[in-house]
């Protein structure tokens, strides 16, 4: 079943575990556009716009770890996959994203 959680930046917002993004005040489920490769949504906040990558809302919401100087990868490689469960954090200077492990392609 899927959950949903308050966006923490953006408090007029939830997140959930599968990568939809709903406006509190409409009830409305956020329209995602694919910016350098990856689903993100417009988000209303203070009256000023902000655009923000899905799978981070996602992860900030339902991936436990770490959050600063660390970023969100797709576990699969697919960044249309939203999925909380697909989602991990990565220290954001590692020489590559899936150092020292092995990656099936």
């Amino acid at each position: 079943m899927e959950k949903w959680e308050f966006i923490d930046r953006a408090p007029n917002y939830a997140v959930s575990d599968e990568g939809g993004v709903k406006n509190l005040k409409t009830g409305r489920i956020v329209k995602q556009h694919v910016r350098r490769g990856h689903p993100t949504v417009k988000l209303t906040v203070d009256g000023r716009q902000i655009m923000v990558a899905v799978h981070t809302l996602v992860a900030e919401a339902f991936v436990p770890g770490e959050k600063t100087d660390w970023v969100v990868v797709h576990k699969d490689l697919d960044p249309f996959n939203l999925h909380a469960s697909n989602l991990r954090w990565k220290p954001r200077y590692a020489r590559s994203w899936y150092e020292g492990e092995e990656v099936d392609f």
